[in-house]
């Protein structure tokens, strides 16, 4: 029999850490849908890599999907802030990208979570 004395996980989860805002998957998908988007691309590419992907201005922001909770969470990863950056920067540039993109308002937090993935 063989002893493993290390750290042992079997378990698969994923966890994330953003600062932005958290709205239902539908809202998110409407916004994007109204802005030109089409429903073939979210079809086919889900809201994590449509946020991913370049060519659609999302300018950094990163975008958590979780379904069992229905929210996206929306913003950016701490571990993005520039070196020149300050705390104060980095929550005004994800603010303003959050307003531009939502076409509202809306308060940004620290957002964080583990779910199984």
């Amino acid at each position: 029999m063989k002893h493993r004395l290390g750290f042992v996980s079997n378990s698969s989860t994923c966890s994330f850490l953003i600062y932005g805002v958290e709205a239902s998957i539908s809202e998110v998908q409407k916004i994007l849908l109204a802005n030109g988007t089409t429903q073939e691309e979210l079809d086919s590419e889900g809201l994590v890599e449509w946020f991913g992907d370049e060519k659609n201005g999302t300018q950094g922001l990163y975008c958590e999907d979780i379904y069992e909770w229905d929210a996206a969470f929306v913003g950016r990863h701490y571990s993005s802030m520039g070196d020149d950056e300050t705390m104060a920067e980095f929550k005004k540039d994800v603010a303003e990208k959050v307003e531009k993109l939502f076409g509202k308002e809306m308060k940004c937090e620290e957002h964080e979570g583990t779910y199984p993935c």
